[in-house]
């Protein structure tokens, strides 16, 4: 495990459930998987300690699916759906979405109050969508200037 160091004193707790005390300038083994977490908050490598490879959870969650993927295709299941990367795509496949919505006009995709369903919304994109990618999309559709 790489050594890390932070300015101060704190007990850094990860999303993926590990919990880290730091003490003011020195030296903590952190789990190679929260190394960029550890980063993002401003803790530095102990000198000649950087790891060639620490692990980019962005890069495991792709493998992971690229993983589950193939093993899916190999069992002649669907793949899942990939997201759009560029956001004008990504708007544009949540713009789709909403129109098949409304022209499907089902009950049970709209709220009470006449909105649209977020969970009927990301099953009909394919992917999930935000609230303020709906509130977006909306605006888009109702003044198209």
């Amino acid at each position: 495990m790489p050594l890390m160091k932070l300015g101060k004193n704190r007990v850094f707790a990860t999303t993926l459930g590990h919990a880290i005390r730091f003490v003011k300038d020195e030296p903590v083994n952190v789990p190679p998987i929260a190394v960029k977490a550890c980063e993002n908050i401003g803790a530095v490598f102990v000198e000649g300690e950087k790891p060639e490879n620490h692990v980019d959870e962005d890069e495991l969650a792709d493998q992971v699916a690229a993983s589950i993927n193939a093993a899916k295709k190999a069992e002649n299941i669907a793949p899942d759906p990939v997201q759009p990367a560029e956001p004008t795509d990504r708007m544009g496949e949540i713009i789709k979405a909403i129109h098949k919505i409304t022209d499907r006009n089902d009950r049970d995709d709209f709220t009470a109050a006449g909105a649209i369903n977020l969970n009927k919304l990301s099953k009909e994109a394919d992917f999930r969508v935000d609230k303020s990618e709906l509130q977006e999309a909306m605006a888009i559709i109702n003044d198209p200037d």
